[in-house]
């Protein structure tokens, strides 16, 4: 993975008799934050119940720092992709589920999954606060983001990541290191609840899985196309093919509109949203009297393949 901070500090730098040097090289290349701790002087009550008015100060000797969020998050990265053969937990617990629901019914099966997945999401998200209209992924976003801001504190890992020394990230420490192994659990679990949801549609998610482009494109149209279905063609012919040209999108068109008669865009419309999705020039679709005989072999073999999709 392209990575902005690996490697970008001398490992000379590196070591006791060199930290001042180290701080200065962090606070100039923006890396981490400065902050002094501050110490109470005065405590007096104030008029309002259970309020308190604090004289504070400075204390210039005593001073702190962490590492910026942009840092921690691209090194979260970096453990994620450096241990990636570690996050196999799903695919032993689909294994697992499928067995144990052998033989059930859809309406069955999906009872068993949101078992599952109320136990795991529960697990990572009881002691967050609840945000007003967040769902599920949403508040495991904010999980996650725990994990990427204790590693704010983690010095030597952190160090380790900015100097390029590969061999830190060995298997030991991960086994040894406390974040990285409740990190570890929570990244697998993770795993295992996008893929239940995957499935079973539990919850909206827009964090974790990424769109297609005809589920993109239905959510802008619901009402200019028959089905979902009928996008995930459009898409997958479009990616099949190695060559896509103009031609060939209005004999789509008149395959969905005409031969199929469900509901499509305008000829206009339809090749707009091919254009803007799919990232094409091609100029304005519509149908003529004049197709010829390449045209209707088009709209056979798109049928074809419709009946086998």
């Amino acid at each position: 993975m392209e990575s902005k901070y690996f490697g970008i500090i001398p490992k000379e730098l590196n070591s006791l008799n060199k930290i001042i040097q180290l701080e200065n090289f962090l606070k100039e290349n923006d890396l981490i934050i400065i902050s002094n701790k501050l110490e109470i002087i005065k405590s007096t009550k104030t008029e309002n119940l259970g309020e308190r008015k604090n004289v504070v100060k400075y204390d210039h000797n005593n001073t702190g720092y962490k590492f910026t969020d942009e840092l921690t998050i691209e090194v979260y990265d970096f453990l994620l992709n450096q241990y990636k053969n570690s996050l196999c937990k799903n695919i032993l617990f689909n294994i697992n589920f499928d067995d144990e629901t052998f033989g059930f019914l859809e309406a069955r099966k999906k009872e068993a999954a949101l078992i599952q997945f109320k136990n795991l999401y529960s697990k990572w998200t009881n002691n967050l606060p609840t945000m007003v209209s967040e769902n599920e992924f949403n508040k495991l976003k904010r999980a996650r983001a725990l994990f990427q801001n204790q590693l704010k504190y983690q010095y030597e890992l952190v160090v380790a990541f900015l100097i390029g020394e590969i061999n830190y990230f060995n298997r030991d420490l991960l086994q040894t290191n406390e974040l990285l192994i409740e990190m570890f659990d929570f990244e697998n679990d993770l795993l295992i609840l996008i893929d239940l949801n995957q499935r079973f549609s539990f919850s909206e998610d827009n964090v974790y899985t990424k769109k297609t482009i005809a589920q993109i494109i239905y959510k802008e149209y619901p009402e200019e196309f028959h089905s979902l279905k009928q996008i995930e063609f459009i898409e997958h012919l479009i990616t099949k093919k190695e060559i896509i040209n103009r031609a060939f999108i209005v004999s789509l068109f008149d395959f969905f509109s005409n031969k199929l008669s469900i509901k499509t865009p305008s000829a206009e419309s339809f090749g707009k949203i091919i254009n803007s999705h799919f990232s094409f020039t091609f100029g304005e679709i519509k149908l003529n009297s004049s197709e010829g005989d390449k045209h209707f072999k088009r709209v056979k073999e798109i049928e074809k393949e419709w009946g086998e999709f």
